[in-house]
């Protein structure tokens, strides 16, 4: 089959220097960038400018004034928007780098599971500007519930990957490649903030229909922690020209997110009718109702088909 189907990139930048560095070095490592198009909620500085390369064809930009930001999931909820109907469908956060021919081994290993739906994520290897690259294969565990219910996750290094994907509980909304119908299937929610994105993407993907996968090789880097890089939430205080402090959109969001787990949240943004929430919960090993999980192993999910 064709490797070469069109790919677009959503991506949510919120006053990010590492913006443009990212899009060159996804370019620039792509197989065929030709075939790559980029959708960008550009949250930006005032009277900030992007390079005239950024005006071509290949990129759409939702640019707004950063004090007009509702946070992250509102940002990728606008460039998921820029969408045009191509075949794969990639969303990133815009700190990240890449490997060499990152986009057939995302595309040749989506195809490899054999599913219809295939959804590829994982937190990736970490990087830091300057500093060398060390690759590393990662899947995404569960860490325990918050005090308001919201599954926390953190990244596991495999000790020893291979190029075909392997099954997942979790994903992670900074690095997630699923095929281009995703965009209409699950359309981002853009009235959830960010604690609580994960879990409730993975419910709605998975309740569509969407088999969850990690990708069983080393394909892209993520910046972590990022201490000197402006933060919605450190912006978005009560003393700021701001619409709301972050606090309000984050109340909202984490009573929308257990509306969800608990099967009330219907329409647009509730769950799918491929699979009940409970077939969810029995494959990851969760109660979403007791805040109970219990131990569920890579090699058990391998086993256990849904």
């Amino acid at each position: 089959m064709d490797n070469r189907e069109p790919i677009f990139i959503s991506i949510a930048s919120y006053r990010d220097t590492q913006l443009l560095p990212t899009v060159l070095d996804c370019l620039a490592h792509a197989r065929y960038p030709e075939r790559l198009r980029v959708g960008v909620c550009w949250q930006h500085e005032e009277g900030q400018e992007l390079p005239s390369w950024f005006c071509t064809s290949q990129f759409s930009v939702h640019a707004v004034d950063w004090r007009r930001s509702r946070g992250p999931c509102w940002a990728r909820a606008q460039a998921m928007r820029m969408w045009d109907g191509e075949p794969w469908y990639l969303q990133l956060d815009s700190h990240h780098r890449f490997t060499p021919g990152w986009d057939v081994k995302l595309v040749d290993g989506a195809r490899s599971t054999g599913s219809l739906k295939p959804l590829v994520s994982t937190y990736p290897a970490p990087f830091w500007p300057g500093e060398p690259l060390t690759e590393a294969v990662t899947r995404i565990d569960f860490a325990g519930f918050d005090d308001d219910g919201i599954v926390m996750t953190h990244p596991t290094i495999i000790s020893k990957g291979g190029p075909a994907p392997t099954k997942a509980r979790f994903l992670a909304a900074g690095f997630l490649f699923t095929a281009g119908e995703f965009v209409t299937d699950v359309p981002y929610d853009p009235e959830l903030y960010f604690m609580g994105e994960e879990i409730a993407l993975a419910v709605r993907a998975f309740t569509h229909g969407y088999d969850l996968f990690h990708p069983g090789e080393h394909v892209l880097w993520h910046q972590y922690g990022r201490q000197l890089e402006p933060k919605h939430w450190d912006d978005h205080v009560g003393e700021a020209e701001v619409e709301r402090p972050w606090h309000d959109w984050d109340r909202h969001s984490r009573s929308r997110v257990q509306a969800l787990l608990s099967g009330r949240l219907t329409g647009l943004y509730g769950l799918g009718f491929a699979r009940p929430l409970g077939a969810y919960e029995q494959y990851a090993g969760l109660s979403f109702e007791h805040r109970h999980a219990q131990d569920s192993s890579p090699q058990a999910l391998e086993a256990g088909a849904v």
